[in-house]
């Protein structure tokens, strides 16, 4: 209880001081104001109990009660949260509050609710049912840089397509409700030079990039092309390079 405790004070006093404004758009905490309501009282009250099972405080001392009664104030701050309660910050920021796209639930709860993007239409020989299709990412770079919680770093997940005319790759899933997702990438028969496949985590070079947090430990297959190689996760690399070499 007492571990606890400082956990919630300290997120009331990051919410308080502004250092912690993120929470505002969050969907869990945002609509309720829990940083500046409930998580207080409940810092204090944790306190109050711990120090009682420790016995620090007598049975007989007001500190529970007075902590209980902070937390039913807090729960009632938390679902009619007046205009004038809260930091200056919080009182005079603009309504609604921009929602915080970088949090995970927040995200889900947004892409659910938002239509899927109108896509334009492909050639005739990229339309119709392709020879074979995987699920995977277009790697545009390795390190941080995408703006939504369900965006994966520097990548775009979709479907690879194989075509006799070619390959294609359409963005598809969630994150691309919430973001712009990048115009197809068609690439012709004849404009396939080579198809290769490097080991997971590396560059078209087949040398390991540098990247920060979770890494995929699937191989990647790379599309040699005039204009460059085209890089993509997909799983059981070696099978796709090799569908696409048949048939191709």
């Amino acid at each position: 209880m007492i571990a606890l405790s400082p956990l919630f004070a300290y997120g009331s006093f990051m919410a308080w001081t502004g250092r912690w404004r993120s929470w505002t758009g969050e969907l869990m905490l945002g609509p309720l104001a829990l940083p500046i309501t409930l998580m207080p009282a409940l810092a204090v009250f944790l306190l109050g109990i711990g120090l009682g099972m420790t016995e620090v405080v007598s049975s007989t001392s007001p500190v529970a009660a007075v902590a209980l009664l902070l937390v039913i104030a807090g729960l009632l701050l938390s679902f009619f949260t007046p205009r004038w309660w809260g930091p200056r910050w919080y009182r005079e920021a603009e309504r609604p509050f921009e929602p915080n796209l970088r949090d995970p639930m927040t995200a889900m709860a947004m892409a659910s609710s938002t239509p899927a993007p109108p896509r334009g239409p492909l050639p005739p020989q990229f339309t119709g049912r392709p020879i074979d299709s995987w699920r995977g990412s277009f790697v545009q770079r390795d390190e941080k840089g995408m703006s939504t919680a369900l965006a994966r770093n520097g990548k775009v997940e979709g479907r690879l397509n194989l075509y006799e005319a070619g390959v294609t790759f359409v963005a598809e899933g969630l994150a691309t409700r919430l973001e712009a997702p990048p115009e197809p990438i068609l690439v012709e028969s004849g404009d396939v030079l080579d198809v290769r496949v490097v080991p997971a985590g590396a560059g078209p070079d087949g040398k390991k990039r540098r990247g920060r947090g979770l890494r995929s430990l699937f191989k990647r297959l790379v599309i040699d092309t005039p204009e460059g190689p085209l890089l993509f996760e997909v799983q059981r690399a070696a099978v796709v390079q090799r569908e696409i070499r048949d048939a191709l």
